[in-house]
């Protein structure tokens, strides 16, 4: 899959959206591709370092055993077989009220959590609930949010996308743009990748690039 920006610059590896600003939108930049690129299938991975704006001290650090390195499609991703918690935020990525998260991954059983939470915010999650990726899941600190099927199923890596304005969303997915879908008013905080820790919900597939902006991106950028 590619992603060209509105600049005319193309990545195969997942999201990415750059600011006439520069150099980056994002506040948080998790570009897996780079990250493994040096790295053999099976190799295990101790850090996300992260590009965005908001620097290094977003940097995403491994909990426990640490996820490793696969090969899907051509492309390098990291690989949960659901006995690794993932990695940890130390601040806080805050959908409350405005904000976009996109990833690009692969559920293969149970879930695949992108971004999840802990602490206070063990409930939190946005990631997939279905093995063809037709199903996401948009959970706030109560456990409750958003629970949409009938996105376009796949086979393989999808992009996944959701941008939040207030109590109301707009989904996005490989082939289909501009669901508009009502997760509530909840508090959606998020602090960890692959995992969130109620219910010990560790992922069970394929994360590529990961994607966080503090702000509502407009839909023309959601659809690139």
């Amino acid at each position: 899959m590619s992603i060209t920006t509105r600049g005319g610059m193309t990545f195969t590896d997942g999201v990415f959206i750059e600011a006439s600003s520069g150099p980056y939108l994002a506040q948080v930049y998790y570009n897996i591709q780079d990250i493994l690129s040096t790295k053999n299938n099976g190799d295990t991975v101790s850090s996300l370092p992260n590009i965005g704006l908001s620097g290094t001290s977003f940097n995403a650090t491994a909990i426990g055993t640490p996820a490793t390195v696969a090969t899907v499609n051509g492309y390098k991703v990291l690989s949960f077989n659901g006995s690794q918690p993932g990695f940890t935020i130390p601040n806080t990525l805050n959908m409350s009220t405005n904000g976009s998260m996109f990833f690009v991954g692969q559920q293969t059983a149970t879930r695949l959590v992108a971004f999840g939470g802990s602490g206070p915010y063990q409930y939190c999650m946005f990631g997939l609930s279905s093995n063809d990726g037709s199903s996401i899941l948009f959970r706030d600190t109560g456990d409750g949010g958003l629970t949409y099927g009938g996105l376009s199923a796949v086979s393989g890596l999808k992009v996944m996308g959701i941008v939040k304005s207030g109590s109301s969303a707009t989904l996005y997915d490989n082939s289909t743009t501009g669901i508009s879908v009502s997760p509530g008013a909840g508090s959606y905080v998020f602090t960890t990748v692959g995992y969130r820790s109620a219910y010990s919900q560790y992922s069970v597939g394929y994360l590529g690039d990961l994607v966080w902006f503090s702000t509502a991106i407009s839909s023309g950028d959601a659809q690139q």
